[in-house]
């Protein structure tokens, strides 16, 4: 803020009334002499800066000789040109910042050597127009806000000396970082005007460095040779082009401009705006242009000038005498210079834009607003993989998250408004309904040109995530609750376009389907509570032939909710399996190991529980597939593939072979006979560290979230090419197993009146307000059925109206595959507090571990048992004493139970076991 006042005496009025920076003192006040008020303001504010502008060189020859006597700091003159109060205000901060901001990153420091206010009145100016002009086209290029104003900051100084000693002070104290030199050629030198002044500096700047830029400023034009002669370039003073003149020089020198290649000749044979383009021209540009640039250290110069500091920094370490051939200095710019960009953008979300959109960049959101918590889970691990060590610990991997593009809710806010889309929705109730409205609605001109621009560089599939406001918060996960669409991205920029919109329509439609909405409601929220971000990341994997997917996918849990063997709930779990993991969190089959004992496989004990449980197909993306309808689907787009169908490069990592002849399985694919995926050329022979791994990755987002956490990864092999192994995050979310548990003893329980006893069972303390019992009659029941009865389960929970219930049935609860257990969605079973998972004899199905179904149940605090058939006293459910009760309601498959008393559940969270005890009366 900038205070005038007119005369001398109402400044000494104002300056004990606010604080006060800076004091610019012009020489006619009338009131008092400009002297006279100096002195008596340094008298009372000494460290206060105080300047004189005068308003020409006459006036100024008149009053410097009596200038030491007032205490000016320095002493303008004022042209004309308003630009000499940023010049003057800019000085001063310099001179009171400079140390720090060298001390703290490392700023660049120009000097400039002129005893002359006139002159310098004249340059500064100019020069600070330079430096800002460069910094705010160095912010334009920063990744967010925060690093554009870090790029403001670190801008480089300006040190004003008027003599030859304070000039060779500010050299020494600063000399590691001096960008340049900008020197007169007459001023004192130890007290005495001398007009060889300028020659000796840059003889003493030369015995210390002989690649610093230089330039003599004189009104002498014979002296343009001279300065040449001493490594220096020349600027007339009296020249009309001398502002031109001092802009080439900056630009060029100081490595303001474009990196221009060129070789020693002077031909130019490449250019670079930025490190993306730099890093792109150092890779093809003459060996004779990069041992030039590195003799004379321009790289490091040029990164300088950007604020880049530990980068110029490396570069400066390695000069080019360090190498043995120009092939050893490209490859060392091209893997600093890729690991520097990589480094800086990881765990940084990048502002879009559409004249400098780098597909490169790690994260980039468009438009504003929340980035919703599955958005804030991806910059959550990619801050954790930023700081921590793993990847040096790794360093044969590359551990990172995929190139996501995240689009805010305010774009959600927009398309809502824009469509009048809440006013419809009010008469809109089936989601059939719901996916043509939102399909028939259009995406905002601006979003449309952004993704336009984005499709312009990224022709990978694409994958389209929903990130609510809800989505993966602790407690509330709504793991799975919204869509998920799979984009080929191929085919003319249009066309792809219309698809990638479409699948963000629906990720938008999917806050008001009807699952999501019981969702909402079973945890206390409404859809108005609800705002949706969208990410769209590419596909992790490689392409093989019509068909692209990764060759792992996994979701690894820090507390393992069913230890077996050695194994403890703090030794985590993971699931892995061959392709999209839609195979794993939709419940198709995958592989359970420990990453703390990968020599115990859950599933497979036996040699027929390895051939029978093994994953057999698997999800990828089939890039050939076009849609004629914009009501996406959450399977447009994907195609199951048989085992066969993988490539060979992928199962050499994953699978093993069964050899008939000899009744075993070989830990090795070339053998004859049908593949089985063991996962044991990892688990067992570490071909790729993926239990170690998981390990450390589990620590280190459990350490960062102060509690358990589930991630989802991908992995490629990137077997038979150039390539390292990827490790890639997906997701990060939040368990609920880091909390306390409460003591609860379930030793004084009498099975003779228990409803079911689990050594299974999940969650924590007792349940005393349960009345009703659903249950799936075993006698009734066939996996032919399963959609059925889930339909009747809805009904029955819709007469509840909020009456908390137990819930007992057969196979997998949630499960999309109906063979496997009743495909229920959470609007069917909204209003459950306990559930148990039963088998009976020919139908004993896996537990739900690492679906997203299961998911929600952990974090919803759903009281959970498991009683597969045939576990004997470990686990049962009392079926007799179920069909012996009278029924409140009945379907084909169901019966519906109520009690006077209530029943109570039991769980000892720590032992992993479960009681559920029948009612102490009769049933009403």
């Amino acid at each position: 803020r900038i205070t005038r006042v007119s005369s001398g005496e109402r400044a000494l009025e104002v300056l004990p009334q606010r604080r006060v920076d800076l004091i610019i003192i012009m020489p006619q006040l009338g009131d008092v002499d400009p002297m006279e008020l100096c002195a008596v303001i340094k008298g009372a504010h000494p460290g206060l800066p105080v300047v004189l502008l005068a308003y020409n060189s006459k006036q100024m020859r008149s009053l410097q000789e009596r200038s030491e006597e007032a205490g000016f700091d320095r002493m303008f003159v004022w042209s004309g040109n308003s630009r000499i109060f940023l010049s003057i205000i800019k000085l001063m901060e310099d001179r009171a910042n400079v140390r720090h901001d060298i001390s703290r990153v490392g700023v660049q420091v120009v000097i400039v050597v002129e005893d002359s206010p006139y002159y310098y009145s004249t340059f500064l100016p100019i020069l600070y127009t330079i430096i800002m002009t460069q910094t705010q086209r160095l912010m334009r290029q920063g990744l967010n806000d925060m690093h554009r104003l870090l790029r403001m900051r670190a801008r480089p100084k300006i040190i004003l000396a008027t003599n030859y000693d304070d000039a060779m002070s500010a050299f020494r104290e600063f000399q590691g970082n001096v960008l340049g030199v900008l020197s007169d050629v007459r001023y004192p030198v130890g007290g005495e005007v001398d007009p060889e002044a300028g020659f000796k500096l840059i003889s003493s700047l030369r015995e210390a460095t002989t690649n610093l830029p230089i330039v003599l400023m004189s009104s002498e034009p014979h002296n343009r040779e001279r300065a040449y002669q001493a490594g220096a370039q020349f600027i007339d003073k009296t020249s009309p082009t001398i502002i031109h003149d001092m802009k080439q020089f900056v630009q060029t020198q100081f490595g303001f401009g474009d990196f221009v290649f060129r070789l020693p000749t002077g031909q130019e044979v490449g250019r670079a705006s930025d490190l993306k383009s730099f890093l792109k021209s150092i890779k093809t540009v003459p060996d004779e242009s990069l041992v030039y640039h590195a003799t004379f250290d321009h790289f490091s110069t040029w990164i300088m000038a950007r604020s880049e500091f530990r980068l110029a920094a490396r570069f400066k370490e390695a000069p080019a005498s360090s190498f043995g051939s120009p092939a050893e200095i490209r490859e060392f710019m091209v893997d600093l210079v890729s690991n520097f960009r990589n480094a800086t953008q990881r765990g940084i979300i990048t502002q879009f834009s559409l004249d400098d959109f780098d597909s490169e960049r790690d994260f980039t959101k468009i438009s504003g607003g929340s980035i919703g918590g599955k958005a804030r889970g991806i910059t959550f691990i990619s801050n954790l993989l930023s700081t921590a060590s793993i990847q040096e610990k790794y360093p044969q991997i590359r551990i990172g998250i995929p190139k996501t593009i995240l689009i805010g809710t305010d774009a959600y806010d927009e398309f809502m408004e824009m469509n009048d889309l809440e006013e419809r929705l009010t008469a809109t109730e089936s989601d059939e309904e719901i996916r043509h409205l939102f399909a028939s609605a259009h995406v905002a001109p601006l979003l449309r040109a952004e993704l336009a621009k984005v499709l312009e560089d990224v022709t990978s599939p694409l994958a389209v995530r929903s990130s609510s406001l809800l989505e993966d918060s602790h407690y509330q996960p709504f793991a799975g609750i919204y869509a998920t669409f799979m984009v080929p991205n191929r085919g003319g920029l249009e066309e792809r376009v219309e698809a990638l919109t479409a699948a963000i329509k629906q990720v938008y439609a999917s806050v008001f389907m009807k699952k999501a909405r019981a969702y909402l409601k079973s945890t206390g929220h409404i859809v108005d509570d609800e705002k949706m971000a969208v990410i769209i990341q590419q596909v992790v994997g490689r392409t093989h032939g019509r068909y692209h997917y990764p060759d792992v996918s996994g979701v690894a849990q820090s507390y393992n909710f069913f230890p077996v063997a050695r194994m403890q709930p703090e030794d985590g779990v993971a699931h892995v399996a061959l392709g999209l993991g839609r195979t794993i969190v939709d419940d198709g089959k995958g592989l359970i190991f420990s990453p703390a004992h990968p020599e115990i496989l859950p599933q497979q004990p036996t040699l027929a529980d390895a051939l029978k449980k093994s994953q057999t197909r698997f999800y990828a993306v089939d890039l050939e597939y076009r849609s004629e309808q914009r009501e996406l689907v959450e399977e447009a787009g994907l195609a199951t593939l048989e085992l066969g169908q993988a490539e060979q490069g992928t199962l050499e990592y994953i699978a093993s072979t069964y050899v008939a002849a000899d009744g075993v399985i070989r830990d090795s694919v070339y053998y004859q006979g049908p593949k089985v995926l063991t996962f044991a050329p990892v688990l067992k022979y570490d071909r790729f560290p993926l239990p170690a791994l998981i390990r450390d990755i589990l620590e280190i987002g459990t350490d960062g979230m102060g509690t358990a956490v589930e991630i989802e990864f991908a992995i490629n092999f990137n077997a038979g090419t150039t390539l390292p192994p990827e490790f890639i995050f997906l997701q990060i979310r939040p368990m609920v197993a880091g909390e306390e548990f409460l003591d609860v003893n379930l030793d004084d329980e009498d099975p003779e009146a228990l409803v079911c006893y689990s050594n299974k069972a999940l969650g924590n303390g007792r349940l005393t307000d349960i009345h009703d019992v659903v249950y799936v009659d075993p006698e009734l029941f066939h996996a032919s059925r399963t959609q059925q009865i889930a339909k009747e389960i809805g009904r029955i929970n819709a007469t509840m109206q909020g009456r908390p219930y137990l819930l007992i049935g057969l196979g997998r609860w949630g499960s999309s595959d109906p063979w496997l257990g009743i495909p229920v969605s959470w609007d069917e079973i909204s209003g459950v507090t306990a559930l148990i998972e039963a088998g009976i004899q020919g139908f004993n199905i896996d537990l739900s571990m690492g679906t997203h179904f299961f998911h929600n149940i952990t974090s919803m605090r759903i009281a959970y048992f498991t009683a597969p058939y045939g576990c004997g006293e470990e686990c049962f459910v009392d079926w007799d004493w179920l069909r012996a009760q009278s029924p409140v309601a009945t379907t084909e498959h169901l019966r519906h139970l109520r009690f006077e008393q209530p029943l109570e559940v039991r769980i000892d969270g720590r032992k992993g076991r479960g009681t559920i005890a029948k009612p102490k009366h009769d049933e009403v």
